[in-house]
């Protein structure tokens, strides 16, 4: 966005809120010329957390995205991040429970 101060600054709460020592993240932000000192300040508050950032400017940094190409979501399930592969089986279980209720309406005989 046009403000990466907020943005570094609501990624480091967020990690430290759900307990992840570290993690790599990534800026893409429509800020032209270098980053101001509130997003330096914040950069530099990310990495004193353990944290890595990347800031790819024009074109996407090969390294990078080598990186996360060779960690798939399916290795992310024994991990800190497993939560993001969680299944919902809400839907499955709501029609279970619409099939049970059927018994409760049905007519006595007289």
């Amino acid at each position: 966005g046009a403000a990466p101060a907020r943005a570094l600054t609501l990624a480091l709460q967020t990690l430290r809120s759900a307990g992840v020592a570290s993690a790599d993240v990534v800026l893409a932000s429509r800020a032209a010329g270098p980053p101001d000192e509130a997003a330096l300040a914040a950069a530099v508050a990310l990495k004193d957390a353990g944290y890595r950032l990347h800031m790819p400017r024009a074109a996407p940094d090969a390294a990078l995205l080598a990186e996360l190409a060779a960690r798939p979501v399916l290795r992310w399930r024994a991990g800190a991040l497993a939560g993001l592969a969680w299944q919902d089986y809400g839907r499955w279980l709501l029609a279970l429970a619409a099939l049970a209720s059927f018994a409760l309406f049905r007519r006595r005989a007289a």
